[in-house]
């Protein structure tokens, strides 16, 4: 059980340094459109980048979920059973 909490630990940073990388994308494209710069490609790509935030944000919402389900705590840092220390 304490693997199986590794690994899912282990995804969701996964997931989540890569969500950052997309933030960052959205944030450039916006900024890139903010400064005058706009076009039907950059347009795509913010479209783009925004649906795969989304997703991201859709998957570790379910990691997470089903973490809760099972009672494991993800926001500590480290997986363990909600109630004990």
């Amino acid at each position: 059980m304490q693997r199986i909490l590794q690994l899912s630990l282990k995804k969701i940073r996964g997931i989540e340094e890569e969500l950052k990388l997309v933030e960052k994308e959205v944030r450039n494209c916006v900024s890139f459109i903010r400064d005058g710069h706009a076009s039907n490609a950059v347009a795509e790509a913010l479209e783009k980048a925004e649906a795969r935030e989304q997703l991201l944000k859709a998957q570790i919402n379910n990691l997470k979920g089903q973490g809760a389900q099972r009672g494991i705590n993800h926001t500590s840092g480290h997986p363990e059973r909600l109630g004990q220390p």
